[in-house]
């Protein structure tokens, strides 16, 4: 899939020398740090920027530290891709990725690329298990929240770095159910100015598009027809139509948010946990109670 991507895999701290690929699999090539991302397609980079208008916006690429800790069976699946620096006994990394993010840092400046973006998954970074960010209040669609929702940091989250200039962090909802939306005007050295008003997650509901489409004088939003195009032939693939089929249906919505699945019981905790009891318990072998088991899968029925 990266062989034919039209666009770049971004990461500084991710050593790609030693992987093992697959007979047949395509090599995996290594294209230009700080470059142009759109002449990077289908290579690995530790950098690369894009033309938004007129500007030139950097992106580095960071690997989190649970990286081979959250991949099932990195051995297997991933076979020879490290750390850059290698990683210890607990799969952390032994370099800190902090020198190799300065470095592309200091590689997209030296191309006059002065407005950068680090990607980085930080799901953590706030309260709450999933750290979702927003403003307090809503204006037209920006930082409309789906009913029952909440956010406790704001967004975005001003920082300062070690030069005393501010730094955004921003992040945005699992599951497609926001997309972000920042606007931030810079000067001419790259700092940033201000925070538009308009900025805030956008609400993927039938209300959150209605009041975007409002703020566009549109009367509807329409999907794009090349993204529309491109998720119409990925269903087609065999590889989907083989790892996807139906097993059953609900009337009822299945809850299966990360921050309520890793902290309490849901009905699709239910519904995962209760098909293999009876077998478990025909074969007599240990099942696990509170507290070892986790909330979200405490035998109950599943829902019907």
């Amino acid at each position: 899939m990266l062989d034919a991507a039209e666009y770049p895999f971004i990461a500084a701290n991710l050593d790609f020398s030693q992987v093992q690929l697959e007979e047949g699999a395509p090599a995996i090539r290594i294209g230009r740090d700080a470059g142009r991302c759109d002449l990077n397609g289908g290579k690995v980079v530790k950098s690369c920027w894009v033309r938004i208008g007129t500007e030139r916006v950097g992106l580095i690429g960071r690997a989190p530290a649970d990286f081979f800790n959250v991949i099932e069976n990195p051995a297997n699946t991933i076979p020879g891709l490290d750390f850059v620096g290698g990683r210890d006994e607990a799969n952390q990394p032994r370099v800190s990725a902090l020198e190799q993010v300065l470095e592309q840092v200091d590689a997209l400046e030296r191309r006059g690329v002065h407005r950068i973006l680090l990607v980085d998954h930080a799901q953590d970074f706030a309260a709450g298990s999933t750290g979702f960010m927003a403003q307090s209040v809503a204006e037209g669609p920006f930082n409309l929240l789906r009913p029952g929702d909440s956010a406790e940091p704001d967004y975005p989250t001003r920082r300062v770095d070690s030069e005393g200039q501010t730094v955004l962090v921003v992040n945005s909802d699992q599951l497609y159910r926001y997309v972000g939306n920042l606007i931030v005007r810079f000067d001419r050295d790259g700092h940033i100015q201000d925070v538009d008003e308009r900025s805030g997650p956008v609400a993927t509901t039938a209300e959150g598009v209605s009041a975007l489409a409002a703020v566009l004088n549109l009367d509807t939003l329409e999907p794009d027809a090349k993204v529309a195009e491109v998720f119409a032939a990925l269903k087609q693939t065999q590889l989907i139509q083989d790892a996807f089929f139906v097993v059953g249906s609900t009337d009822y919505p299945l809850n299966g948010q990360r921050a309520d699945v890793r902290s309490r019981e849901t009905n699709l905790g239910n519904l995962a946990a209760a098909p293999p009891l009876p077998t478990a318990v025909s074969r007599r072998l240990p099942v696990c109670s509170w507290p070892s088991t986790p909330a979200s899968s405490r035998s109950r029925p599943p829902p019907r």
